[in-house]
């Protein structure tokens, strides 16, 4: 990516209010934490921290990521699937009230744009000590849960861990695989029945979703392609069972960990995408489409008229799906306080969430 290009996405970011260059005191702190890495480990194990590190975790993410933060594992239990879910501890080594602390509160998010990566913490930290590669040991967050014939997330529970990657897999060639138009890539021929158990469970998990009303959305994604530094081509994201799969965990885990929040009678950050102010757009859509929608917010119904549109016109479905997530309105999130019982996510089919 040429200097010029770089240079102005460095002032755009800062006109929009991030802090695109960390400064001395950033970089210092997030160099000492990466070195304490060890001892901080060490300290974890002694303090009680759940060992899981013989357990076969894997990650599924893009081919290129770096900052890998969630891994996922599976076990079969009385009466189902036992999924844990891993979250990269990154708080492990930012202290509240420090200089790395300060800029990701200013930050919130990691920007990715063409050859240019604005992350949250420093890499030393999003891409080391805290990434949870392959073969290294980590400090995570689990969420753990069984998924029964039902598809019902049950018997939550919330813990630290020792945690250690055993393949780090990508999302395109997994897709390929479960589709059955490729083989499984050689390093993660080890992990084919623990795949196909992740699999299993995860569509029951979506299953249930859908019984709940979780809306499904035909959403096009593309990526830049770089070569040398330059933008050679565009890319179009194709969902598909592995991505599916993440996306089905971690919303399960969301609810856990929301859950565990709510029992502890704590405030807690609730996203939300609530029953959209423009309904009636949405049932003159499903009219002229031959589908009679209620007067009232129906999250059930609308999932039920669009999953029927893509059965019927699969082709015009992308367009058509567009349309009705426009009307839904931006997600947000809310404080949600103790002993308060705010409304549950329209487009997901559950109602307590959370991004953890």
């Amino acid at each position: 990516m040429s200097d010029p290009l770089r240079h102005w996405a460095r002032q755009l970011l800062t006109a929009e209010g991030f802090a695109a260059e960390p400064d001395a005191a950033v970089e210092g702190e997030a160099g000492a934490a990466a070195a304490s890495a060890p001892s901080l480990l060490a300290a974890a194990v002694a303090e009680g921290v759940r060992d899981l590190r013989d357990l076969p975790w894997s990650s599924i993410d893009n081919v290129e990521t770096r900052d890998v933060d969630q891994l996922e594992v599976a076990s079969a239990v009385g009466g189902g699937t036992m999924v844990r879910v891993a979250i990269a501890d990154v708080d492990a080594f930012v202290p509240q009230g420090s200089a790395v602390d300060a800029n990701a509160a200013q930050n919130t998010v990691t920007v990715y744009g063409l050859g240019v990566l604005l992350p949250m913490v420093p890499t030393v930290l999003s891409e080391g000590v805290s990434s949870l590669l392959p073969g290294r040991d980590r400090l995570a967050l689990v969420a753990e849960f069984v998924v029964g014939d039902e598809g019902v997330p049950r018997d939550g529970a919330v813990y630290r861990a020792l945690v250690r990657n055993t393949v780090q897999m990508d999302y395109d060639s997994l897709n390929d695989w479960f589709a059955g138009r490729a083989a499984l890539p050689e390093h993660a021929i080890p992990l084919e029945a623990q795949l196909r158990m992740q699999h299993a469970a995860a569509v029951r998990l979506h299953g249930q979703r859908l019984l709940m009303g979780a809306l499904e959305f035909e959403r096009r994604e593309t990526r830049a392609v770089l070569e040398n530094g330059e933008v050679v081509n565009f890319a179009v994201t194709r969902r598909g069972a592995a991505r599916d799969l993440i996306e089905d965990f971690m919303i399960a885990a969301n609810v856990v960990i929301a859950t565990y929040l709510e029992e502890k009678n704590v405030s807690w950050v609730r996203r939300m995408v609530g029953a959209p102010a423009r309904w009636d757009k949405i049932v003159g859509i499903a009219t002229r489409n031959g589908v009679t929608l209620g007067e009232t917010p129906d999250r059930v119904a609308v999932g039920a008229f669009l999953r029927g549109a893509r059965e019927r016109d699969p082709a015009g479905f992308e367009e058509l799906s567009l349309s009705v997530l426009r009307l839904l309105g931006s997600g947000h999130y809310v404080v949600e306080r103790q002993a308060e019982d705010l409304e549950a996510h329209f487009a997901l089919g559950v109602d307590d969430y959370t991004h953890f």
